[in-house]
């Protein structure tokens, strides 16, 4: 146990240093001393040491840097390149280039890993099963097998050691975040430590193949409501948290625009047939594949919109649902004040903002962006609109909508090279008009009233708590009101004029009277038998009177 421990420890030391040595290659030797990092003996070369390093972006060098960490930090980095609320476009695209893409391990390994799991030899497993994948990456590769019964299928299987690398990498990260946000400002701005946990939920889901599994489930049972749309059958009996057993489906990718063509494919269709399939998923059934790239998308049999791989998948409850359906309704009828309506609900706006600025800034981009071919959009040009458009008026995207702007990106793209004439309207305009007649159904009203009437009920029973806590403030004097005055500042600078003026008129009056005393009086030189002070009290209050009844008639407030 105790020499367990100690060798865990000296790993984390070890791994530790290793990636201190790499931020130091790459010219991130200040983020290595904010962290605390360094130590004695360790390498002190940088970027300027390095010549292939030399003239590199910052960002290039950020990604290449990923890059030579492993596995587990380019993970990291392509779940980062999904955050476009927090990190900037020349970032996300270096992001975007992470290769996931290793070299197969050996054939053995994967039948040692297969036999563990199936716990069987695989031979008697699988008829038969093909030693060359097809495909690999970080976590896993795929094989082409076949059951006993003949049924063609897809094995993927785990690579030997990643989850253990995985979890040490992870603890690292979660340390590396503590100090990140105890010791450095943008540590706390990024909030670095919720994102590293929030990248470890997503990366041990993708490391438990039953998650993968249970997902893919979850949308063959959507395919009776999504016409056109196909999920390919987990076989469970052959699946495992390292092994992942599923029918095996053929078609053509849809980026294979040559051989769409020669199938005599509408690729018109195809793409307004995919689009609807994925706004049906997000929209109506509150879960989508959330990496819909052309490589886990194809044109299946009997025309068929086939998916596979459901490693990643995003969620939309039924409130960020409602207020995502009713804002794309407000876009498609091109309503701003509904759009801003929209922007109110769903939550994002945290502050009193300018209304009619914000209404003259989402009427410009819906003129901009409305009928315009996508194939003429450019979607960084846009998410970089939309984006200085929420910096602009302090508007802050909620979290679970990252990942599906990053997925609708994608889908962008893909519709682009299958029919660059269409049009967001084209779009959205017939998917809208069914959400609207959806909602018209006796369904949807006694959904949204049992729901209407839950909330009701939380908020009448949270009642009775909320008051007794205000009147314990109050009886211990503890309560804080907060009054704004409309127009505060202007009614302040009024009195202040008020309070000057009177000023003014009591020093101009004090003038009078001390000069009318000293007119008697027989202090210092006099003119025809008056004090010299006298007159020149009385013309200093004559000049003072005269230039506050000018600045009075000036201000219009006689």
């Amino acid at each position: 146990m105790f020499f367990d421990t100690f060798r865990k420890t000296q790993q984390r030391f070890e791994r530790s240093r290793e990636i201190a040595q790499i931020l130091i290659k790459y010219g991130f030797d200040f983020v290595v001393d904010q962290l605390g990092l360094s130590g004695p003996g360790w390498p002190t070369f940088s970027i300027g040491q390095i010549a292939e390093l030399r003239g590199l972006s910052i960002y290039v060098r950020l990604r290449r840097m990923l890059e030579e960490l492993g596995p587990t930090f380019v993970k990291l980095g392509q779940m980062l390149s999904t955050r476009t609320d927090l990190l900037p476009q020349e970032l996300l695209h270096e992001l975007e280039k992470l290769q996931d893409e290793v070299p197969p391990f050996s054939f053995n390994l994967a039948r040692s890993v297969i036999e563990a799991e199936l716990g069987d030899s695989l031979e008697k497993l699988f008829a038969e099963f093909s030693p060359t994948p097809f495909a690999a990456a970080s976590i896993g590769q795929v094989h082409k097998a076949t059951l006993p019964d003949g049924t063609s299928v897809v094995v993927k299987v785990q690579r030997p050691g990643i989850e253990r690398q995985a979890e040490a990498d992870l603890l690292l990260m979660q340390d590396l975040a503590y100090l990140a946000v105890q010791r450095t400002e943008w540590g706390k701005i990024y909030a670095v430590d919720e994102l590293i946990e929030e990248f470890s939920y997503q990366l041990r889901d993708q490391l438990d193949y039953t998650v993968e599994g249970r997902h893919t489930d979850t949308f063959r049972r959507f395919m009776k409501d999504i016409p056109r749309m196909y999920v390919p059958q987990v076989f469970w009996e052959y699946s495992t948290r390292r092994v992942l057993t599923t029918e095996l489906v053929e078609g053509i990718k849809l980026d294979q625009q040559d051989l769409l063509r020669e199938a005599g494919v509408d690729t018109k269709e195809l793409a307004a047939a995919f689009v609807e399939i994925m706004a049906t998923q997000a929209l109506s059934k509150g879960i989508y594949h959330a990496d819909p790239h052309p490589g886990n998308v194809m044109l299946g049999p009997d025309n068929a919109i086939v998916f596979v791989d459901f490693g990643m998948v995003g969620y939309l409850d039924d409130e960020l649902k409602e207020q995502m359906l009713d804002f794309v309704l407000a876009v498609v009828q091109g309503d701003v004040d509904a759009i801003v309506y929209s922007l109110l609900k769903i939550g994002i706006v945290k502050h009193k903002f300018d209304r009619p600025r914000i209404k003259a800034d989402i009427r410009r981009l819906l003129r901009k962006y409305y009928e315009v071919p996508l194939a003429e959009v450019s979607p960084v040009e846009a998410i970089e609109e939309l984006l200085l458009l929420a910096t602009k008026h302090r508007v802050r995207l909620p979290a679970d909508l990252t990942m599906l702007i990053k997925a609708a990106l994608i889908v962008e793209g893909v519709a682009t090279q299958l029919d660059p004439d269409m049009s967001i309207v084209d779009i959205a305009k017939p998917f809208a008009l069914r959400i609207q007649q959806e909602r018209l159904a006796p369904e949807y009203l006694v959904k949204q009233i049992s729901r209407q009437a839950r909330l009701l009920h939380r908020l009448i029973g949270g009642l009775p708590v909320r008051l007794d806590n205000l009147l314990r403030l109050f009886e211990n004097g503890e309560l804080t009101v907060r009054i704004e005055i409309a127009r505060l500042d202007h009614y302040v600078r009024q009195i202040s004029t008020i309070g000057n003026r009177l000023s003014f008129a009591i020093v101009i009056a004090a003038t009078l009277i001390a000069s009318a005393v000293l007119l008697h009086s027989k202090v210092g030189p006099s003119v025809f038998d008056i004090p010299v002070i006298a007159i020149l009290g009385f013309a200093l209050s004559i000049m003072l009177g005269f230039w506050l009844l000018v600045a009075i008639l000036r201000s219009g407030a006689l």
